[in-house]
Order: structure tokens, then C-alpha cells, then sequence
């Protein structure tokens, strides 16, 4: 049996079903695994901001994929630029005007 047979047997098989939603991850549910898995990396390595190359160089999703997840895919970029990289970003912008204020 291939994949196709098992996707065109779904509707009559709901017990399949149920098992194939809770052992495969969506798409958008990969996208943010991988994005986030992306941007963590780029952190530890000094990066300073999650960019549209970051996804396009290792994100590994193309042309398609992307026209259809564009939305998802630019929302999650700007949300781990805002936790990853702007939090460190504005602590260290404290951190420097305490020590100023303190000298």
C-alpha cells in the first residue's frame, strides 16, 4: 500500500486517521520547529536578528512552500526576532546605560 492508497482510504478510515493526525506534524507545525531550531543556532553563534536568508539558506523550504506559508513563515520571523534577539538586544542596552548612569 502507498501513501496515495492510505490518503484516498482516510475519509472511510477514521481510526487511521486519528492515528495519522497524532503521529505526523503539519506543515505549519514543522515550519515553526524548524525556524525556531534555526534561530536558536544563529543565537548561540552570535547572530544579532532572524532574517528571510537565515530561512532561505537553512530553513529548507522552497518557492512553493513558501508562496503558500508566507504569512505563517514572516510572523514567525518577526516573532523570534522579538523573543531571541530583541530581549538580548534591549537587556544589553540597560545593562550599558546603568553603567554610564553608575560612572
Amino acid at each position: 500500500m502507498n501513501r496515495d492508497d492510505i490518503y484516498g482510504r482516510l475519509p472511510y478510515l477514521p481510526e487511521m486517521q486519528k492515528f495519522i493526525g497524532a503521529v505526523c506534524e503539519s506543515q505549519e507545525e514543522w515550519i515553526r520547529r524548524r525556524y525556531t531550531e534555526v534561530a536558536l543556532e544563529k543565537k548561540k553563534a552570535g547572530g544579532k536578528e532572524f532574517t528571510y536568508n537565515d530561512v532561505k539558506r537553512k530553513g529548507q523550504i522552497h518557492g512553493e512552500s513558501y508562496k503558500k506559508n508566507r504569512n505563517l513563515i514572516e510572523r514567525l520571523i518577526l516573532e523570534l526576532n522579538n523573543e531571541l534577539f530583541v530581549t538580548d538586544n534591549l537587556l544589553k542596552h540597560k545593562v550599558e546605560l546603568f553603567k554610564i548612569n553608575t560612572e
